[in-house]
């Protein structure tokens, strides 16, 4: 009879509540501050929330939710460029598209070719030239169809979104680029 009662009232408080089960190679993404590593969250930190965003949203298998999250870190760190090179519009940046924004930071690089010759504007050309040109993949290669719904991402596909922006992101940290 005890445990009768003992196994009502569990099955009981079990139906009040909801669990999710989170695949153990998952794990590591759920919850966790530390995604990108601490110079990106440091060089970033309006991104790390979306970074970990996405990390929960792989782990509890949201795929397009991941890859849409990883968009939104990315757009920060967009903006982030385009204040770092002076682009100007004539509404604010934050509601400017990819593409204006792209093609604004693009013209800014393009008058650093007129800087002296040397060390300093070539690795400059290089870093910024190379990250207007992700960001640009980025947008028609993800960014674009995620917003839009226009795509179905598997786990596999999502992994590579993220691995890509991570990277990305640490190229940025690593280049000097901040809020």
């Amino acid at each position: 009879s005890d445990l009768d009662n003992l196994s009502f009232s569990f099955s009981s408080g079990l139906e009040k509540r909801f669990a999710l089960l989170i695949q153990d190679e998952k794990k590591k993404y759920f919850q966790r501050d530390d995604l990108v590593g601490s110079n990106v969250n440091s060089a970033f930190p309006l991104c790390a929330d979306e970074i970990k965003s996405a990390g929960n949203c792989y782990a509890l298998e949201q795929n397009e939710a991941c890859v849409f999250h990883c968009m939104c870190a990315l757009e920060i760190s967009l903006h982030v460029l385009a204040k770092e090179l002076s682009v100007t519009f004539s509404g604010t940046l934050d509601l400017q598209n990819w593409q204006n924004i792209i093609e604004s930071i693009e013209a800014e690089i393009k008058k650093l070719a007129n800087l002296p010759s040397g060390r300093y504007k070539s690795e400059t050309l290089k870093f910024l030239s190379g990250a207007a040109m992700q960001f640009r993949w980025f947008k028609d290669a993800w960014r674009n169809h995620v917003m839009h719904g226009r795509d179905i991402y598997d786990p596999g596909r999502a992994s590579s979104v993220f691995d890509h922006v991570r990277e990305f992101m640490q190229a940025l940290a690593d280049g000097g680029l901040k809020e």
